[in-house]
């Protein structure tokens, strides 16, 4: 039997892997950004040139002239379909934004809503940020959007969850809402959704058995990119790994059309000025901005020496205290202005090492801005931060690897940054099979066989 999964706001198509992964059959897809509408088609090109998937790009979704049961299924009128999913965005309930309800960027979840109504699903997932369920005046929002879900269409059993990502063997301390729902028309009660989130739970120990060894183990910075070690100054795109695989997570990353990538994708660094590395190389493992503020403050250096043109000064104290470190990266103290090594206070939030032996803080839409190679004087290379959102090595992303001054366009890490981490998806999909459609035998977790590229399937 064929599963099949409708994708809306699919973005770069991260929860839409996880789900293709564990089988099941995405037969239609949208998204109205350009960049990440030519990330999915890029890797999934096979399937749609085939017309296997109906991928409706660049187009929004508030035209129901454009968006429908029909348009979405195309000459499959009959189709039933088994699970919708998405994760309509609302920047304005972001824990980073001013979380205001009546913010014109929360309203897309009523389109969600719609298409939930005309597509009836036997399932639905709908994710989003984890700000939906923090604070009392924030509640009524969420409970709207529950109500919402509960009576469209034939209506339906929910129940939201914070689920977090580290759980299921991504190397990162992400956590955001998910609601799911199960059809009254299939289901006479809402135990099925309970035993969802039981079975959930299962699928990430057995995610982490199988990538560590033992379910009470997490998958670690280190894990997700200690082969992918750069050592130059350069900034163009690296065409080989540092190091075979050192680790069950880097095996199932690797994993190509026949053995292992040779070659890894978008892992191209950014060029940093010698004090941005200087700056970078001098935050502690762990640490931030606001830190490094402390630290040379303790020397003695601060914004206020800073002005009062202390440079040459700052840099012999800096230099003196820190020389290893500054002939470890290549650092050269004569380019080094020490004005930008602490940059403006806005900005202290950002800019976080993450310890190698730990999880990663959330990897966001501004990763450039907020992490630090923990290896490197540098940030992540967009392979780097799909790697800590759980991408495999072999998925592609189209577009500039950064865009700086707000350009409409999405760039390679806001893709990643925006995705649902492809390995949480795929223990979602795992549990939805074995739960809502009596699919014991796909819902096993495999990732040696099931962890390979789209483009490769029939």
């Amino acid at each position: 039997m064929e599963y099949t999964c409708v994708e809306l706001f699919a973005g770069a198509g991260g929860m839409c892997l996880g789900f293709e992964l564990a089988g099941l059959r995405t037969v239609a897809a949208i998204d109205i950004d350009k960049n990440s509408c030519e990330t999915f088609y890029l890797n999934r090109r096979k399937l749609i040139d085939k017309k296997r998937i109906n991928f409706l790009r660049e187009i929004d979704i508030a035209d129901p002239r454009k968006v429908n049961r029909r348009i979405l299924f195309r000459n499959a009128k009959d189709l039933q379909l088994c699970v919708l999913a998405g994760g309509p965005p609302c920047q304005g309930m972001s824990l980073a934004g001013p979380r205001d309800i009546d913010d014109p960027r929360n309203k897309l979840f009523k389109h969600y809503v719609r298409l939930l109504s005309a597509l009836k699903p036997k399932v639905f997932v709908f994710e989003n940020v984890k700000g939906l369920k923090s604070g009392t005046s924030y509640i009524n929002l969420l409970e709207h959007i529950e109500e919402c879900l509960s009576d469209s269409g034939p209506g339906y059993w929910v129940e939201s969850k914070i689920l977090k990502a580290d759980d299921f063997g991504v190397p990162q301390k992400r956590e955001r809402v998910f609601i799911i729902g199960a059809s009254k028309a299939f289901f006479k009660s809402k135990e099925p959704v309970d035993q969802f989130y039981k079975s959930l739970s299962i699928k990430g120990k057995q995610i982490r058995k199988e990538l560590k060894d033992s379910a009470l183990k997490k998958t670690t910075v280190s894990d997700a990119v200690g082969d992918l070690r750069i050592n130059t100054k350069t900034a163009r795109e690296v065409t080989c790994y540092s190091s075979k695989p050192l680790c069950q997570y880097q095996r199932v990353m690797r994993r190509g059309y026949n053995g292992y990538l040779k070659t890894p994708r978008n892992h191209k660094p950014m060029g940093h000025t010698d004090s941005i590395r200087l700056r970078f190389a001098l935050i502690d493992e762990g640490k931030g901005l606001r830190d490094l503020y402390n630290k040379l403050k303790d020397l003695g250096i601060n914004s206020k020496s800073f002005e009062d043109g202390r440079d040459t000064d700052d840099k012999n104290i800096i230099a003196s205290n820190y020389w290893n470190l500054i002939q470890k990266h290549g650092i050269n103290m004569d380019r080094v202005k020490v004005q930008r090594i602490t940059p403006n206070k806005t900005y202290f939030q950002r800019h976080r090492k993450p310890e190698r032996s730990g999880q990663c803080h959330t990897v966001t839409c501004h990763v450039e801005d907020e992490v630090i190679n923990p290896y490197e004087a540098r940030i992540v290379t967009p392979r780097e931060a799909a790697r800590l959102q759980s991408f495999p090595d072999w998925y592609e992303f189209y577009g500039p690897s950064i865009i700086f001054h707000g350009k409409s366009e999405r760039s390679q890490t806001e893709q990643i940054g925006n995705a649902v981490p492809p390995l949480l998806a795929y223990a979602i999909a795992k549990a939805i099979k074995e739960v809502f459609l009596n699919d014991t035998k796909g819902s096993k977790i495999n990732l040696r066989n099931d962890w390979k590229p789209l483009n490769n399937q029939k």
